[in-house]
């Protein structure tokens, strides 16, 4: 008598395990749904189709991923908007933040001739637009202007200009686009710091380059045209 009970409550407990499994599945599978539409809306709203087709695709499961040419350096998909784009990239790690400090103080990586900025060259000049490379310095000021895609935390550590920026220019000499990235360190069994790559675009953007970067700036801190 007792097995049988027992084997009632397991058949019971199974039937609860699976339903509750299957419940589960059901609303994965409606809130990856709603991800998908969310980011189809997104997509229709882009700006610069060429510029985010060239860098991004959709697996064939539907989710958001860098394009072959840009996952090259281990880059990842973290967001797109209607006049950006934003990739990340695990850096560095490190016992603690102090450590930490002395990696990025020694910063050497280059920017320029990764993954994602040769994917963006190549872009650029397959619409028979230029691109300008412009100094570190050049990329706190950009940083400075735009809603970065990390928020600084108590254990955390920001850098905004350890890379070089760079700018798409048409061939009447405006901007068309920005490539500029910023660095985030965060504490958590030991301390990792993320690269955050940030493509702007559309007429609003860079009207807002244009107006708040001055002059002077454009020339000072240029260090080349890759045309």
């Amino acid at each position: 008598m007792k097995y049988k009970y027992a084997v009632k409550l397991i058949s019971i407990a199974s039937f609860v395990l699976v339903s509750g499994c299957a419940q589960m599945q059901a609303l994965n599978d409606k809130m990856e749904s709603i991800a998908a539409e969310s980011r189809a809306k997104v997509y229709a709203s882009v700006e610069d189709k060429v510029l985010v087709d060239s860098l991004y695709v959709n697996s064939p499961e539907g989710k958001p991923l860098p394009s072959k040419n840009v996952a090259v350096d281990n880059y990842y998909f973290k967001d797109l908007l209607a006049s950006a784009i934003v990739f990340k990239k695990d850096m560095y790690r490190s016992g603690n933040m102090g450590d930490m400090a002395a990696t990025m103080n020694s910063y050497a990586y280059d920017s320029e001739s990764d993954s994602l900025s040769k994917a963006y060259i190549e872009m650029a000049k397959k619409r028979g637009n230029t691109v300008k490379v412009f100094k570190p310095a050049f990329t706190r000021v950009v940083n400075s202007m735009f809603v970065q895609p990390f928020t600084p935390m108590q254990q955390t550590a920001q850098w905004y200009d350890r890379d070089v920026t760079l700018i798409e220019y048409n061939s009447s000499a405006r901007p068309v686009s920005v490539l500029t990235r910023g660095h985030q360190a965060q504490t958590s069994l030991g301390v990792a710091s993320y690269m955050y790559a940030s493509i702007y675009f559309g007429q609003t953007n860079m009207r807002f380059l244009e107006n708040k970067v001055p002059n002077s700036y454009f020339s000072e801190y240029l260090l080349r045209e890759i045309k």
